[in-house]
């Protein structure tokens, strides 16, 4: 007996208890139960009783007719297993199988290691890697081993880590530059705001920032825009409020200096007419008038110095010289004041390049300066010295002094500390100084006096010719 169909419901005993009969008393017979019910826990419990298959009626006859061809081929393969077990039990050693060779060996060897270890990994022929796995069978004793290349078996993983790496890289790179964006965006308006700024403190007053958005670095800008606009109206009123004042002063300034000369020419023309015939008063009247319109004309003088550019002569000046004729010139004046005048002149007889009459005009400001600001019994020194290759000049005077507030801007035009006066003198010696390449510089200290210091850089002075060689030539 080979095959069995079986139905479920058969008389006087159930088609399931005969499964079990059939399948401990004929253990190679291959049973197909046939059954009108469509219920799946008689389906298990057949297949569990050792049913090859379980069909429900209405069955198609090709169907049944290849399932109980299956049925029989693996009844044929069943024998044939039973077969070859019982040959392997008669020889006790499994090499009537697989042979004896050595690869057979190493084979043997390496299942048994496999059995062992339940999983292995080895190298082939080619030198690929090829993990292996081992379970035994039962029935028959076998062992199962199945071995697969690395690429296959961890393929799936591999393409899963790959996938995840990408996912990863392009997630990451999504988020720099999402991040790059946002910063950019965020820090777009700070250094909107810093331009401004830095625009602000450089004087451009007219620098705008434009920040979009409703948030409140927008807010922030437009205070700061509101900010700018006021500060250039303060600045604007500022300046014209400056210009007011210095034309004030100007216009103050010439109104004092010149209205004592005007006026003093005024009495002498009203005098020379009465004194007409007064020889004398003539020589008095023409030298008044000389003298008051040369203090006119000095004034003016000044007035265009500022407005144009000053053309010097340059030539190597004998700096002791230049001083020493300074101050001689105004030694009366010192006198009249009771001011002493202290010469300290350099023993090397230094030259610098300039002007005599521009170097002239600053040394006769600053000793006037000196002179007007110091009380009388005070000390005016006049030094040159050289030093590291540069000449320097200074004025010193034991007077009031200036205070530190006004030291700033006392070479500015129309800066005085007289209570008369344009404040010309020091703007335009500093013009001269600049234009001839020098430095000129104060300190003060008020109630000891003021240093006035003036440095050029020293050159070579012009050769000496003996008066003989001069008068052969």
């Amino acid at each position: 007996m080979d095959l069995v169909l079986l139905d479920v419901r058969l008389p006087g005993i159930s088609g399931l208890e005969l499964l079990t009969i059939v399948r401990e008393n004929y253990s190679l017979v291959e049973v197909i139960v046939i059954s009108a019910l469509k219920e799946v826990e008689v389906a298990v419990t057949a297949m569990k009783q050792g049913a090859y298959h379980y069909i429900t009626k209405e069955f198609d006859y090709d169907g049944l007719r290849s399932l109980v061809r299956n049925a029989l081929e693996r009844q044929d393969l069943s024998r044939q297993l039973i077969t070859l077990n019982a040959q392997v039990a008669e020889q006790g050693d499994r090499k009537f199988v697989l042979g004896p060779s050595r690869a057979m060996r190493e084979i043997v060897d390496l299942s048994q290691k496999v059995a062992q270890l339940s999983a292995i990994e080895y190298l082939d022929d080619t030198g690929r890697k090829l993990p292996a796995v081992a379970a035994p069978a039962a029935s028959p004793e076998w062992t199962v081993i199945v071995e697969q290349p690395v690429s296959e078996a961890f393929g799936l993983s591999n393409q899963l880590e790959r996938q995840l790496v990408i996912v990863i890289i392009v997630a990451l790179l999504l988020t720099v530059a999402l991040g790059y964006y946002w910063g950019r965006s965020f820090i777009r308006p700070i250094l909107a705001l810093t331009r401004g700024t830095e625009a602000i403190a450089s004087g451009r007053l007219e620098e705008r920032v434009d920040i979009g958005g409703t948030d409140e670095l927008h807010q922030l800008g437009k205070s700061f825009n509101g900010m700018a606009a006021k500060l250039h109206e303060l600045q604007e009123d500022v300046r014209r409020q400056e210009r007011q004042a210095i034309f004030g002063r100007i216009a103050a300034g010439l109104v004092h200096d010149l209205s004592h000369p005007i006026q003093n020419i005024g009495n002498s023309c009203r005098l020379i007419v009465r004194l007409f015939d007064d020889h004398d008063y003539r020589a008095t009247f023409r030298r008044t008038v000389d003298r008051e319109f040369a203090s006119i004309k000095l004034e003016l003088e000044n007035l265009r110095n500022l407005a144009r550019p000053m053309s010097l002569e340059r030539f190597p000046v004998d700096v002791n010289r230049s001083v020493a004729k300074v101050a001689e010139s105004m030694q009366a004046l010192a006198d009249t004041a009771g001011v002493e005048l202290v010469m300290q002149l350099s023993a090397s007889r230094p030259f610098i390049e300039g002007g005599i009459l521009a170097l002239g005009r600053v040394y006769r400001n600053l000793m006037l300066n000196a002179i007007e600001a110091t009380a009388p019994g005070g000390v005016i020194t006049l030094s040159t010295e050289e030093r590291d290759g540069r000449i320097q000049i200074l004025v010193l005077d034991t007077g009031t002094g200036i205070p530190h507030d006004r030291l700033e801007n006392i070479f500015e035009d129309f800066q005085t500390t007289k209570r008369s006066g344009l404040g010309l003198g020091l703007a335009i010696s500093r013009k001269i100084v600049n234009e001839l390449d020098g430095d000129i510089s104060v300190t003060s200290t008020v109630g000891r006096g003021t240093t006035f210091s003036l440095e050029f850089a020293r050159v070579e002075g012009r050769p000496v010719v003996p008066a003989a060689t001069a008068a052969a030539s």
